[in-house]
């Protein structure tokens, strides 16, 4: 995707890249300093979390840099194998929590979609952003019996870059999709 009327879409992916790599470093520098407070388990699980999100997101700009294409679609496939692995790193926090079963399953849920995206040969752009925006939705769904009592700006920050990997993951199917009908090959 070397098209310059493309550039306002690859700078908007790097900024969003940028900020939830800060944001998820921020969390994690509050989640240091609550080591020590007798939930250093839950704080490991979400420290790994989020190093997995920072990875993610190193992927995403070397897949940016090589401009979306065909031949570093590995790229593609590491992101999406790593947002999975945060995934089933949340889903960890919420057993170790005692979280609802209806978060269990949703987490679980997630994870199946994010697998299905991983794996799925040939989806299209209608089912890849169809599966998505499922995954979102169950994520949003997921976050409204939060409580915020007690709940540190380092969580929240791990919740927020959580959400936008997903933001991430959207540049890169419509990327994927975009170089696919710029070769002709939809």
């Amino acid at each position: 995707m070397e098209d310059k009327k493309y550039l306002p879409f690859k700078i908007a992916h790097l900024i969003l890249m940028t900020l939830t790599t800060v944001i998820t470093v921020v969390g994690m520098i509050q989640m240091i300093r609550r080591f020590g407070t007798g939930i250093n388990g839950v704080l490991s699980i979400r420290m790994l979390s989020s190093a997995v999100r920072i990875l993610a997101m190193i992927v995403g700009i070397l897949y940016l840099v090589s401009g979306y294409k065909k031949s570093s679609a590995g790229y593609y496939k590491l992101f999406f194998c790593l947002m999975t692995i945060a995934l089933a790193f949340r889903l960890l926090v919420f057993i170790t929590n005692k979280e609802s079963t209806l978060r269990i399953i949703g987490a679980v849920i997630t994870i199946i979609v994010a697998i299905v995206l991983m794996v799925g040969k040939n989806l299209g752009r209608n089912v890849s952003v169809a599966l998505l925006a499922f995954l979102i939705i169950i994520d949003i769904l997921l976050m409204l019996p939060i409580n915020l009592s007690g709940v540190s700006f380092g969580q929240l920050g791990g919740e927020l870059s959580m959400f936008m990997l997903y933001g991430t993951a959207g540049f890169m199917i419509a990327a994927k999709y975009i170089d696919k009908t710029l070769r002709g090959t939809n």
